[in-house]
């Protein structure tokens, strides 16, 4: 995950210092739809991009940076005092993150409709989270505040003007490596997994506005 953030500040800069031919800023909103641990979350999504060119063939490098909601189910494990057992409880998990992403683009660059598809990655910082277990007030300080995601998506420009886009991002970090024990409400690694091993996996569909 170092290397995704170094890569990501190193192309930001390269990006910024002019060598890329910056073909205009895109504003953008939609809807997102994320799976974890099996469970499913309707989410909003709201972000700005920039686009440079590479060369004159439609090649370019794309710069975003958005909120999005995410989600889905949770499990956690703890220990049942005096019985040396471990126990489950399932509940429903809310993440909210700003996402910076780096993709790789190929566009068409004449036409009414300029159609493009892209791949990438990037790095998604913790906002807020919220959870349904019972024992959720120590959960709250166990998810992952950084997580690592790959995307891949196609979209389209129409008349210069409007943005049509939709991609799927998946998360590369499990939400967290930590298990806690509600009765000592301090945290116990055990063998079984994490809280929750599920990683994000999220479809989102989006339009915007190009300038």
């Amino acid at each position: 995950m170092k290397t995704l953030g170094v890569l990501l500040l190193i192309s930001a800069v390269w990006l910024f210092s002019g060598v890329g031919q910056a073909m205009g800023l895109e504003v953008f909103c939609g809807a997102a739809q994320s799976n974890l641990g099996g469970g499913g979350k309707s989410g909003f999504v709201a972000g700005i991009g920039q686009d440079w060119a590479i060369d004159n063939n439609g090649l370019a490098f794309g710069l975003e940076g958005e909120y999005i909601e995410k989600g889905g189910k949770g499990t956690v494990s703890y220990h049942i005092p005096g019985s040396g057992a471990v126990a489950e409880e399932e509940g429903n998990v809310s993440l909210k993150y700003f996402q910076l992403s780096l993709l790789l683009k190929k566009i068409k660059s004449t036409g009414t409709i300029r159609p493009q598809v892209y791949c990438g990655g990037g790095l998604g910082f913790l906002l807020s989270d919220e959870v349904n277990f019972s024992i959720s007030r120590l959960i709250s300080d166990e998810f992952q505040k950084v997580d690592a995601h790959l995307s891949a998506g196609i979209a389209a420009v129409v008349s210069d003007r409007i943005l049509f886009d939709l991609r799927y991002t998946k998360g590369l970090r499990n939400l967290s490596d930590e298990e806690i024990n509600p009765y000592s409400h301090a945290k116990s690694r055990i063998s079984d997994g994490p809280i929750t091993e599920s990683k994000n996996s999220t479809w989102q569909a989006a339009v915007g506005i190009c300038f």
